[in-house]
């Protein structure tokens, strides 16, 4: 059920996977639709990849998959043609467009973190070295967070003697 509210969904099934594209599980729900069934592994990533990169292509931006289905002259039968079938003569070349997307991935936190000018942007105040002392951090599971309110609070032990 998961699978047929996503963008793109998959289906484990005795012959392969099924996958299921267009759903929608925000405001307002729309189960996906079944591009392919019982596809074996190869295939199904790059019917996958094909879709991304035609949807990418051809939905405008900010276009819920749904929406632009729904949109798509001749619907998931046309989808269909052009993803399984080759209509378009674009298979080659969306699954290019993908390879080239995935090689030029970069983690933008991998990037800053090597990079000293940008990592010199994490700091307390832009115009001084100094800290700012209500950013305190504290340990969890070996690494360090954000202390909550009440971390950051001082506690003061007080006797009952001290109270009379």
């Amino acid at each position: 059920a998961e699978a047929q509210g996503k963008d793109v969904g998959i289906i484990a099934t005795d012959a392969g996977w099924n996958l299921y594209v267009c759903g929608n599980g925000g405001m307002k729900p729309q189960h996906a639709s079944l591009l392919a069934a019982d596809l074996d592994k190869e295939t199904l990533v790059k019917y996958i990849d094909r879709f991304m990169m035609f949807y990418i292509r051809t939905a405008d931006k900010l276009t819920r998959t749904s929406v632009w289905l729904q949109n798509l002259e001749g619907g998931i039968d046309y989808l269909k043609e052009v993803i399984a079938d080759n209509k378009l003569g674009l298979n080659d070349q969306l699954e290019q467009e993908m390879v080239e997307a995935i090689n030029s991935f970069q983690c933008e936190w991998t990037t800053a973190l090597s990079d000293q000018q940008q990592l010199s942007r994490f700091a307390h105040f832009i115009n001084s070295d100094a800290q700012d002392d209500n950013v305190i951090f504290t340990p969890e599971r070996g690494q360090k967070r954000p202390a909550f309110f009440d971390e950051k609070a001082p506690v003061y032990q007080i006797s009952l003697e001290e109270m009379k």
